[in-house]
């Protein structure tokens, strides 16, 4: 998703909005393409151009349950012999 970033001189996200916004004038903003999965945490203001930080969205608690339940499943099959 196209997300347009508006920060400050420090890499500290001001703003951030998708969709049709406009672009502010004088001062600092990024247009980025935020795969799936991602999120935007600050901007590397020690680069030229500057650039997003994008990390990996944390699992919630649903994601981390079922991943559980499917370990014993596969753990409880091996041990049945199946």
């Amino acid at each position: 998703m196209r997300t347009l970033i508006v920060y400050d001189e420090t890499g500290y996200i001001i703003y951030q909005a998708s969709g049709d916004v406009r672009e502010p004038v004088g001062i600092p903003f990024l247009w980025v393409d935020v795969p799936e999965g991602k999120q935007i945490t600050g901007v590397d203001v020690t680069v030229t151009p500057n650039a997003a930080i994008l990390e990996d969205i944390p699992k919630n608690e649903t994601q981390l349950l079922k991943e559980q339940v499917d370990s014993l499943t596969i753990a409880m099959a091996e041990m049945m012999g199946v």
